[in-house]
């Protein structure tokens, strides 16, 4: 019982978050939560690039690398913020690897 108590309280918590959210963190939320990138990479890191993202103008992808993630593991990404789903999944590469 008291984890369905904290399951809720979460869950409520999280709504009215969501709902005062301007429309723009709004837009990020839907994309991240619909494109389902929650096993990807944590919502903040998301929308931190999102937010970034619109500052260069309203763009249909989206482009994320997550240098933080070994170089033997996908960590490459691009995002159709339209479709809202996730078009590309690779491993990424840096100069520093391949020597």
């Amino acid at each position: 019982m008291f984890f369905i108590r904290n399951v809720i309280a979460s869950l409520a918590f999280i709504s009215m978050s969501v709902s005062a959210m301007n429309k723009l963190e709004q837009d990020a939320w839907d994309i991240y939560v619909q494109a389902k990138l929650r096993s990807e990479f944590t919502y903040t890191t998301f929308a931190k690039a999102f937010l970034k993202h619109n500052s260069y103008g309203n763009k249909p992808y989206i482009a994320m690398i997550d240098y933080g993630l070994p170089s033997n593991t996908p960590r490459f990404w691009i995002v159709d913020l339209l479709k809202k789903k996730i078009s590309i999944k690779n491993i990424c590469l840096t100069r520093h690897t391949l020597r």
